[in-house]
Order: C-alpha cells, then structure tokens, then sequence
C-alpha cells in the first residue's frame, strides 16, 4: 500500500471512538440527564403550580364580586345531589371574567393544567369507596364538571334528606360579612382538596388509597387570599364533611 493511502487509512482509525470511548460518553450522557430530568420536572410542576394559583385568584376575585352584586352571598339550586354544587356556582361567575355562554373547553382559566387525571371508586370490584382507579382524564376535560377544575364551598346545599352523609359544612345562601374567620374560610378551591388527593403531588399509599392526609391542594379563601395548603383527612369520611383539627389554616364552614 502507498505510504500516503496508508496515512490516510491511519488517521481514519485513529479518529474514531474506541468501544471504551463510546460507553463512557454514553455513562455520562446518562448520569447528565438523570441530573437534568428532575429539575425539568420540578421547573414543570412549578409552572403548572403558577397557572393553578393564578387562574384560583382570578376565579376568586370574580366570586367576590358576584358577592358584591347579589346581596353579598351566593345561592346554589336546592337539593343539589352528590358533588355538582361545584358545577352550578360556575354559570353565576363567569359573567365577571369576561365568559359568556354554555361551558366549553376553551374556558382555560377554569382548568387547573395539573388536572390531567381522576380517579373511580372501585366498590364495583370489591374495595372500600376511596380505593379508586386512575384515570387518565382529568374532571376540567369533562363536560359534566362544566369543564371546571375548580369548586365553591357550598357543601351545605347538599340534599341531606337523601344522603344524610352528604350534609357538609359550607357558605352557600351566607353572607360573607357574616363569616367569623373570612381568612379561613374556604371559598373557591381545587376539586381534588374535597377528597382529599393532589393533582400537584399524587400520593397513593401503601393500601392503594389515593386520598391521603396532608395532600396540598390550592386554595381560595373568602378574604381573597389564594395559598398552597394541606389538607386533612380522618381516613373515612371524605374531607370536605368535617373542619379540620387545630393546626390547618382552612375551614369549610362559616363559624
């Protein structure tokens, strides 16, 4: 072979990864991105958090102001049935955020973008009430939710005649100024935080269950503040039937 193709043919080998070299890059490439992924998530999740918060503060703002304009409460339908009451407030504020019309998708501020699941009760299988199975499809992507992640504290119009176990505390039909503890009191808040369970830090415990106490849910509160908070769970009954003990910075009812 001519000395210079031989040189040519030299410098080809000699730039080209050896298998040692290929594996190492690739080891580093993977430690870098198990490095990176989980800032991307945080940064992800952050974000999510952000829109969640801010779409809470501007759905409060317009309760407080169908307050204002309505004798400074707000009435649901008699004798709601199961968890709708979260459904009808939605129709009596929406006007106050420039959204006119039957609920659709694309009223965006009404979904929490964490809101990308739910979960079904699995009594059908066998298992307690809050054992549930995850589905892929959040309560804002559904209509009968009036495509609304988010709920007003009116448990108290609940039908008790019906279903005694649903008589929750709540503000329905009350003044606002008639609040004890307006700093409190919830108003308007995810409809995760009524179990309880997070769309921002899903848990599901050693037993299966998806709710669990202390899951953190976004909250807005009838003096107009908005906060990330924590929510408690007796383990039985569903959250939102019973104020929480000493040390949580909410309430449902108005005492």
């Amino acid at each position: 072979m001519p000395t210079d193709m031989w040189n040519i043919a030299s410098r080809r080998i000699r730039a080209g990864f050896t298998l040692v070299e290929l594996l190492v890059t690739i080891a580093v490439i993977g430690i870098l991105a198990g490095l990176l992924l989980p800032v991307l998530s945080r940064a992800k999740n952050n974000s999510r958090r952000a829109t969640c918060l801010n779409n809470l503060r501007q759905i409060n703002v317009a309760t407080r102001m169908y307050f204002d304009e309505h004798e400074d409460a707000i009435s649901l339908p008699s004798g709601v049935q199961f968890y709708a009451d979260w459904v009808s407030y939605k129709p009596s504020v929406k006007y106050y955020l420039g959204l006119h019309g039957p609920s659709a998708p694309s009223e965006k501020i009404f979904m929490c973008p964490a809101d990308t699941f739910s979960y079904l009760d699995s009594d059908l299988t066998g298992g307690p009430a809050w054992k549930g199975l995850r589905v892929n499809k959040g309560y804002c992507e559904q209509g009968w939710t009036g495509y609304n992640s988010y709920a007003f504290n009116g448990g108290n119009s609940l039908n008790s005649n019906l279903f005694p176990k649903l008589a929750n505390p709540g503000i329905a039909g009350i003044r606002l100024t008639a609040l004890k503890h307006p700093a409190k009191t919830l108003l308007v808040f995810e409809a995760s935080a009524r179990l309880p369970f997070s769309w921002h830090r899903p848990e599901v415990d050693s037993r299966g269950y998806y709710q669990f106490g202390d899951s953190m849910n976004m909250l807005g509160f009838a003096d107009g503040h908005v906060n990330f908070c924590r929510m408690y769970w007796n383990g039985a009954l569903a959250a939102c039937m019973y104020d929480p003990p000493a040390g949580y910075d909410y309430q449902w009812s108005g005492n």
